[in-house]
């Protein structure tokens, strides 16, 4: 009754016999990445209204050249704006967590705010071939069809994933 971790520097594989709790990354302050994460958003935000106000301010003239600076300032506005939208959104970091008391493999992204959000719970009933290969964790159900793809970057938590996988004879 034991939890055995398989950690790399972005993502923990564990294997939680007893409670299936999930582990925390690493310690890491929360606050700087909310706060990067919110002044990008805000950014976009601002540009890409800002991108749209180019239109609503009246001017005088409507010449050919006017109309084509306001063009090429709301789109330069306007892209920069998505652009740090994008940037501003939490990917999160992929984590997969065995556990053998449910039988279940878990595949949880942990975000930046230090919450684990469940993406997905494959039951090792339902799984036909859990294999890595090349630093890459393929799972597929029984008929064959693929449920998660992802890059493990740490050869030896990749080594040892593979070790639990084998374990719980879902693992090819």
């Amino acid at each position: 009754m034991g939890m055995t971790n398989y950690a790399t520097e972005n993502t923990i594989y564990s294997e939680d016999r007893a409670t299936a709790v999930p582990l925390m990354n690493k310690a890491k302050s929360i606050a700087p990445c909310i706060v990067a994460r919110a002044m990008m958003r805000f950014i976009g935000v601002v540009a890409i209204l800002s991108a749209v106000g180019v239109w609503v301010v009246q001017t005088r003239m409507w010449d050919v050249e006017v109309v084509l600076v306001k063009l090429v300032v709301s789109v330069i506005f306007g892209t920069v704006g998505l652009s740090m939208l994008q940037v501003g959104r939490d990917l999160g970091e992929d984590e997969f967590h065995i556990d053998k008391a449910r039988g279940e493999l878990r595949h949880v992204k942990r975000g930046c705010d230090g919450i684990v959000r469940l993406q997905a719970a494959y039951r090792f009933e339902d799984l036909g071939n859990v294999r890595i290969e090349g630093g890459i964790l393929e799972a597929q159900d029984r008929s064959g069809a693929a449920l998660v793809r992802a890059e493990i970057r740490d050869v030896d938590a990749a080594a040892g994933l593979q070790v639990a996988l084998q374990e719980c004879a879902i693992g090819g």
